[in-house]
């Protein structure tokens, strides 16, 4: 008798765990599926050539994800300037910084927990309006969890805070992978900026001409 009711008592708990893993897998798919959406409508808008307001807005969209490929190795992940892992990792291809003429790039970050840590994401590019809309940003860590915006030369650190800026410490995204490398990332500022420029507020100071409809 007791053995039927353990037996009973186990097969509901496994079936309770596959339960659990599947609600999980179907919430991971859910996520990447709107991960895959919102940079594809980010990709159709990036580097949008179109001038004046219906331009910016477009642009603005162009901002909201950050779906790429690379080369490297490890994982990390961000949420704003807190950023942890083990990472070196160079982009070659998709969308981010609003465009998909990827920048080039390289990001490390080396977190030995818990006691150092330090790294850096350096992103170059020619593309002019990247540069004029400030997407182009280079990052260091004065300490092991945190990520800020470096716009100092050579060993000189200068952190930024301004405005130009601001869209770095609004942004998510994770990195990971071992010889071939995935980005994903969503920006709810970028997405703000979007909202909020349909009423000619730029809170990123990033639109390159400011003409009311």
């Amino acid at each position: 008798m007791m053995s039927i009711i353990e037996a009973t008592t186990q097969g509901r708990s496994k079936l309770d765990a596959r339960k659990r893993t599947h609600k999980v897998l179907k919430c991971v798919g859910r996520v990447f599926v709107y991960q895959f959406m919102a940079a594809l409508i980010s990709a159709l808008c990036a580097g949008c050539a179109t001038t004046g307001y219906l331009g910016d807005r477009m642009r603005d969209a162009g901002d909201m994800a950050t779906m790429t490929v690379g080369m490297g190795a490890g994982a990390k992940g961000r949420v704003g300037p807190v950023q942890v892992g083990l990472v070196v990792n160079r982009d070659l291809a998709g969308v981010r910084a609003g465009t998909v003429s990827i920048p080039w790039s390289l990001d490390t970050d080396f977190l030995l927990f818990p006691l150092y840590g330090f790294g850096f994401e350096w992103m170059e590019t020619t593309n002019q309006v990247v540069i004029a809309r400030h997407k182009c940003v280079n990052t260091s860590k004065p300490l092991p969890f945190l990520s800020l915006v470096d716009t100092g030369e050579k060993f000189e650190h200068e952190w930024s805070f301004s405005r130009e800026h601001l869209h770095y410490y609004t942004g998510i995204d994770i990195v990971i992978g071992l010889g071939g490398t995935l980005r994903f990332g969503i920006n709810p500022g970028e997405i703000i900026d979007f909202i909020l420029g349909w009423m000619t507020i730029d809170i990123f100071n990033d639109d390159l001409q400011r003409t009311k409809p």
